[in-house]
């Protein structure tokens, strides 16, 4: 049996702040749940309602006592986050889950009054794969996120079958990877300088140790070692990757003030992603480079500047964490080709 009680967590300018059983604000409502399943934990309820927040609490709690083939959808999800939970999932994949979970499926489903895994057939995961507005890449792991959980409410004989894996492919349009040349680095950085110094660390951070940006905020003071060398663990891969940086970059990094993170309160993940998305595009609407920016392009940076100074693509590979080569060729390859280009035309110029 589990206890799910809701509570608000209010922003600093809420008259309320200290109150967070108020319920007539319009702040967050959270989840402190104890009982079964791993749990005591913490949860976003997905509302600024109280009243709403307090119908899935209790409908968290009635799943409980649901025969073993029946289960709501809402304590179909906690339990399956829960497991995420529990395997020791990172941060930045977790929220991924909660983000479509949470924030998307069960509000779509609510609206159209299904509350009940078995009421949901593959005509509305078809029709909610409709409703997301985001390019076919992201579309595409946004399926695999679905087939992961419905997977898992089969394997507990929840549902007669894993409805997702009757969702088509969807067909992703690989684009050449591109990155910041170097004039167009320089404009970003000085921009970024501009909004403040930690932001401007920030971005060499992400440009100098190809770190995603999940890995950044995540970053322990303790793995920057006096030889100014970053010991990362690779968010996806679990591998231990050992990467020098420039010295005035790690001197900026240590002057950071703060505890054990250099970028992270640690306090909520999701809140900091977005908050350093926001400065990042910030600084690239003040350089204005005339391309599409995002966050990922640092770390595309550094792997295409290594290759493009002859560091073989194994040894690319390994300083990325891939778990396999084959990775790096399919985003990196016209940077090899380009890198031969490189080599033959010094060649040719030998000969004169």
């Amino acid at each position: 049996m589990i206890t799910v009680r809701v509570y608000a967590r209010h922003s600093s300018d809420c008259p309320k702040v200290n109150d967070r059983n108020w319920k007539r604000c319009r702040c967050p409502k959270w989840f402190a749940i104890s009982g079964a399943h791993g749990f005591p934990r913490r949860q976003s309820a997905g509302t600024r309602s109280w009243e709403r927040a307090e119908g899935k609490a209790r409908l968290i709690e009635r799943s409980e006592d649901l025969p073993s083939n029946s289960l709501t959808v809402v304590g179909a999800v906690e339990r399956f986050l829960t497991d995420k939970h529990n395997q020791g999932l990172a941060a930045g994949s977790r929220y991924n889950y909660e983000l479509l979970l949470q924030k998307r499926l069960l509000p779509w489903l609510e609206e159209r009054g299904i509350d009940d895994l078995n009421q949901i057939e593959l005509a509305h995961l078809e029709d909610f794969r409709a409703s997301l507005d985001v390019q076919a890449s992201s579309k595409a792991v946004k399926q695999k996120y679905l087939k992961a959980f419905f997977a898992y409410c089969h394997k507990h004989g929840w549902l007669g079958s894993n409805l997702a894996d009757g969702l088509s492919q969807v067909k992703v349009r690989q684009r050449q990877t591109d990155y910041f040349r170097p004039e167009e680095f320089a404009a970003i950085r000085k921009a970024a300088e501009g909004i403040d110094q930690q932001l401007a660390t920030f971005v060499d951070c992400l440009r100098w140790a190809g770190l995603r940006i999940g890995d950044a905020i995540q970053l322990e003071r303790s793995r920057l070692d006096e030889h100014g060398r970053l010991r990362l663990y690779a968010m996806k891969t679990g591998d231990v990757v050992v990467v020098p940086i420039r010295p005035e970059v790690a001197e900026a990094m240590r002057a950071i003030p703060s505890s054990r993170y250099f970028f992270w309160n640690g306090v909520s993940y999701r809140r900091a992603v977005n908050q350093w998305q926001y400065k990042l595009h910030q600084a690239f609407d003040i350089a204005a480079i005339g391309k599409r920016c995002h966050a990922h392009m640092f770390r595309d940076t550094f792997a295409v500047e290594l290759l493009l100074a002859g560091l073989p693509i194994d040894h690319v590979s390994r300083m990325l964490g891939h778990k396999s080569v084959k990775t790096t060729e399919q985003f990196y390859s016209p940077w090899v080709r380009a890198r031969q280009d490189q080599l033959e035309a010094a060649v040719v110029a030998s000969w004169k």
